[in-house]
């Protein structure tokens, strides 16, 4: 596949070199028709107060709990899902918190070499929480932070990416994978871009 030219910035995405996409979809990511949202302040006080709940509940295998995806990035439009990323040593340690989370509400969802899924909806605020446990070695989690961190410091690079998003749910309002597909181009260009500029991933403490 040829090189991929990112018109919003003056770097290029080689495709001929492994990409790993930033997360695997859960059930509610499918829910259609797709509906992207204006930012709202109340997603960084639902996120605070879920991670209280798993904070308490998880044993001290847990290193740290991160929000990740747009409602984790201020000022950015996003589907009105709370994405939840607690940082694991390994596997095992995932695998362990399974009846903490089942106490709390979550569903298992489904589980990858290096990713383990949960979800909860609150129908009380309402709200949908999806959970992503990654261990600290994994590329996936490096990308995720990476992209979040470098999307919370440029407000340029939050525009270029919210257009896409709105362009890619008008376009595809009841294909969750095309919508996904639509918008992966100027995602993987904002990676480049934030590891051009020094951005490395960092992770605060459960």
């Amino acid at each position: 596949m040829s090189e991929l030219r990112c018109t919003a910035y003056p770097t290029s995405v080689d495709h001929n070199s492994h990409i790993v996409s930033l997360t695997f979809p859960t059930v509610a990511d499918y829910h259609t028709p797709i509906e992207v949202w204006g930012y709202r302040d109340a997603w960084a006080d639902r996120f605070d107060a879920e991670r209280d709940r798993l904070v308490d509940a998880f044993d001290d295998g847990v290193v740290a709990v991160e929000h990740i995806g747009s409602t984790s990035v201020p000022g950015l439009a996003a589907k009105p899902i709370v994405d939840i990323c607690p940082v694991v040593p390994d596997m095992e340690t995932a695998e362990r918190q399974r009846s903490a989370l089942e106490s709390l509400g979550y569903e298992f969802n489904a589980r990858r070499e290096d990713w383990l899924a949960f979800e909860r909806y609150d129908p009380d605020l309402p709200q949908q929480y999806n959970l992503h446990f990654h261990p600290t070695g994994s590329e996936r989690l490096r990308r995720v932070l990476t992209f979040r961190d470098y999307l919370r410091d440029h407000d340029h690079a939050r525009r270029a990416y919210e257009s896409a998003k709105r362009h890619a749910a008008a376009a595809h309002p009841n294909d969750p994978s095309a919508y996904n597909d639509a918008k992966d181009d100027i995602a993987e260009c904002l990676i480049v871009a934030a590891r051009e500029a020094g951005y490395e991933p960092s992770f605060g403490s459960a």
